[in-house]
This record gives C-alpha cells, structure tokens and sequence, in this order.
C-alpha cells in the first residue's frame, strides 16, 4: 500500500467530461477551503487531445435546443432528468468565466469565438492549472478495485493509485486513435454495472449497390430515410455525400442513431432512399420533365438541366430510361418516382475509426441524475460518453459531455464537503414540473425529422 500514489478525488480521462468535472471539483474545493489532491489521469500525453477533432476542429461546444429527443439512449425519462440539471446557459457561463469567448449562431450551435478547437483545450488546461489539479498522463488503467474505504487503480505499466473518490470519463470506444479503446466500459463492469451493447454512432453507411462507385464524389442537397420492410423509421434533411463504399453527410450521421438502436437482428434488410427533391412532390417533377419532353429534350437532357451529371445517369438507370430515349409522360413518371426515391441497400455502417461517438455504454438507471454517482458502488462516479447517451450532430454530444463532467465535480464536492461536516448541494436542481417526455421514434430519445 505503501508505493501506491495516493490521490484524495482521482477523475479517469482527460477529455471534456474529465476536465470540467476536475475543473469545477477543485474550484468548489478551494472556495470552501477543502485541502486535497486532485489527479487528472489520461491514457494521452496531456488531457483535451480528442476535443481537437470536434466539430472538423473548430469545436462546436454545445447547442441551445438540446432536449433529450436529440439522444438515443434506452433510458429516455432519465435522461430528460440529467439534462434539466445541465441547462444550455449553466454550460455557457462556465467557457467564458475560463476565458473562452463564445459564438452563438442562430440555429442554435455554439461554438468558441475562434473557430478552432485548440482554444477550448488550451483554455481548459490553463483553469485545470489554475485550480491546483495534477495532471497524470501516459496512464492507461487497467484494474479498478474496492479498497480501503476507497479505490485502488491500477495502469497496465504497474503503477498503483489510491484515491477516495474516483470519476470514470474515460470515454467509449470511438475514434480509439485520441485515446478512446473502451477500457472504461471495462472498468465500469467490473464493479457490477450494466453495460448496453455498443456501437459506431455519427458515422457513414456502408452499401453493396453499384451505384456508389458510380456516384463517388457526388454531393447533393436531399432527404435520407431509413425503411424497413418499406416502413419509414426515421429521416434527415441536409447534404447526402456519395462515397465508394456507400452514402454519407450530416443526414446519414444521424440517421446511424436510429439504425444502432435496432436490435442486430432488425438490421437485416434496412434500405436507404435518398429524395433529390424533397421540396416538390413527384406529380410536379413528373410535369416539370414532360414539359422538357415537349419541348424535345432526351430523358438524359431534361435530368442533366437538374442534377449532377453523375446523379442524372444514376436516376435513368434506376428508372430503366436510356439518356436518348423520348421523355413521354409516362417516362416522366418513372423519372420522377426515381428522383423522389434513389433506394440503397443498406449492409452496415463505418467502425469505430471512423466514427464520432459511442452508442450505448453504462445504463443511465444506474446513475443519480444529480450528482453522477454510482447508484451501485457509493464514491464512483460517472461522466461523458462512457454512458448510455449518443447525441444528434451540432452540439449534443459535447453538451452532453461538459454536463455530465459538471454535476459530477458539483456531486464529489458535496461529498466531499459532507466529510467535512459541511452541508452537501442543494440536490433539487430544476424548478417547476419536469419536461413532457416525447415520444421517441426508434427505442430512445431520436425523432423522426
């Protein structure tokens, strides 16, 4: 025991969960006048590393709209909980009182007023400096264990340490590259948590259809659904990209939240349409194309005056219409169904290289929604995405993230303060009824658009 190091609150994982809780943990120490040590251990050479890949570096830290329909989770109604106590404004005050700058756009997004991700880590790390928190990098734990009314961890080079409170934020398994490889889902098990299965979450979809190779390159404005036995499960708007290996885009990335809470075996037989015009039905585009036709236009003319080269052929293709054949208006029909419904199916999606979040992870029923602990093992607690809560592109899931990691550090140092004969928080932390629960539209918190 003796060669343990020894740490009063010891917070696994440097990214943003990690270092908010670390962050807020020691300012509410220090304001009180709590001694202790705080350690910020990371598999990394230095905490913020995976935060400089959010937002296609620029870091969109949060979004105003967040609710909890913007999540899939099997845990919908505790979800809604967490978040009432980690509201859009709380969030904001704690950047710009680090001395980050932050932008609001009007669709609600946030992002630092410099547009580069850099800027938040940096910013982080000098307030973790700030609050007297020792940073502890290279330590990949391996052990986590019950001892001596606290925790022992222990890294895969051998070295032991001792803390009374310890925080897992040591992420999921996406993009392992930046230090995400699982092993906190690991740790989180060991000591009798739940683990929902997971998967890649934000991330491209994979298709045996010819027509990928030949759309490679391609974007286009659309609307992406998901089908089932030709039942819609759920869709997206915004920019299809066409790959070799299959179809991508902001709408593609989301639609993969609905796909992963599928059971593996409903994901036999899912198919993606993608409708080139989703603001004008297939009656106006069929007459739109008639007209053309009247006009003289080949079938491969009329569609090259709307699309892509490349998309034009592919939609003649599908509708069985040669580029040079006479655009009759029964041509103009089966042109049209193809324009509102270029169909792919679907054999899986991108892995955890490729993808932003973890889908699935620690059961949220087994977490108090106000301070983060362990409603199984008293002094653990849990933060960011090592739980079950994938979020939407545009802010969710670094929301989800720097909220979680601040009740965390607000819940230890009412723990803390308890040891000190101080009064623990306030728990109540929403005023007035709880928000109405939407319906979700594939088994969590993801609606259709």
């Amino acid at each position: 025991m003796e060669n343990r190091m020894r740490a009063d609150v010891l917070i696994l994982g440097g990214g943003a969960a990690g270092m908010a809780a670390a962050i807020q943990l020691a300012e509410i120490r220090n304001r009180v006048g709590l001694p202790g040590r705080i350690l910020l251990a990371d598999r990394m050479e230095k905490p913020g590393k995976k935060l400089l890949a959010t937002g296609n570096g620029r870091c969109n830290l949060g979004n105003r709209n967040v609710s909890a329909a913007g999540y899939a989770t099997r845990s919908p109604r505790r979800l809604e909980e967490i978040l009432a106590g980690a509201p859009f404004e709380r969030q904001r005050a704690f950047f710009e009182n680090h001395g980050l700058l932050c932008d609001l756009q009007p669709d609600g997004r946030m992002y630092p007023y410099s547009y580069f991700a850099g800027t938040v880590a940096e910013a982080l790390r000098r307030s973790l400096r700030a609050a007297g928190v020792e940073e502890l990098a290279g330590f990949e734990a391996v052990r986590l264990e019950k001892a001596d009314g606290g925790f022992c961890v222990t890294a895969r080079d051998g070295r032991a340490l001792q803390a009374g409170q310890v925080l897992l934020a040591a992420g999921g398994k996406a993009a392992p590259a930046l230090g995400s490889d699982g092993s906190g889902l690991e740790l989180a098990a060991s000591l009798g948590h739940t683990l929902h299965p997971v998967w890649p979450a934000l991330t491209a979809f994979t298709s045996s259809s010819p027509l990928c190779r030949d759309l490679k390159g391609v974007r286009a404005a659309a609307r992406a659904g998901l089908y089932s036995g030709g039942r819609l499960l759920a869709e997206d708007t915004g920019e299809v990209q066409f790959t070799e290996y299959g179809l991508s885009g902001i709408p593609f990335f989301q639609l993969s939240l609905s796909y992963g809470m599928l059971p593996p075996a409903r994901r036999q037989g899912i198919s993606a349409r993608v409708d080139l015009f989703p603001a004008r039905s297939a009656e106006n585009l069929a007459a739109w194309l008639a007209r053309q036709g009247s006009r003289g236009c080949s079938a491969g003319e009329a569609l090259e005056g709307m699309l892509h080269w490349k998309l034009a052929r592919a939609v003649g293709k599908t509708a069985g219409i040669p580029e040079k054949a006479h655009l009759d208006e029964a041509a103009a029909r089966r042109l049209a169904a193809a324009l509102k419904g270029l169909e792919f199916p679907i054999s899986g999606t991108l892995g955890w290289e490729q993808c932003q979040v973890t889908g699935g992870g620690v059961s949220l029923e087994e977490v108090d929604p106000v301070t983060m602990e362990s409603r199984l093992c008293p002094g653990l607690y849990l933060a960011g995405e090592i739980l079950d809560a994938a979020g939407l592109c545009g802010g969710y899931n670094l929301h989800w993230a720097f909220g979680t990691g601040l009740l965390a550090g607000r819940g230890m140092a009412g723990e803390c303060a308890i040891g000190q004969g101080r009064p623990a928080p306030e728990k109540k932390r929403r005023e007035g009824p709880a928000p109405k629960r939407k319906k979700p539209a594939v088994g969590g918190g993801r609606k259709k658009q």
